[in-house]
């Protein structure tokens, strides 16, 4: 398993951004109303989280949105 420093590079992140990061290394079939419950925030809100993390670090969901699981990558 890759540390987030690592995945992240040199760039920098929020605190909710690296909240949602450290629960998807934790736990990669945690879904979105997972990271909902985590966060506090709406399942609108962690998916345009996710939105701005796709920018600078590969994010992909393998498999279903229920029982799939989350690959993180450097760009």
């Amino acid at each position: 398993v890759s540390s987030l420093n690592s995945i992240l590079g040199n760039n920098e992140v929020t605190d909710v951004q690296s909240i949602i990061l450290r629960k998807m290394m934790e736990d990669p079939n945690i879904t979105i109303a997972g990271l909902s419950t985590v966060t506090g925030l709406d399942r609108n809100a962690v998916n345009y989280q996710l939105r701005k993390l796709r920018r600078i670090i590969n994010i992909e969901r393998v498999g279903s949105d229920k029982k799939g699981s989350w690959k993180l990558l450097p760009k």
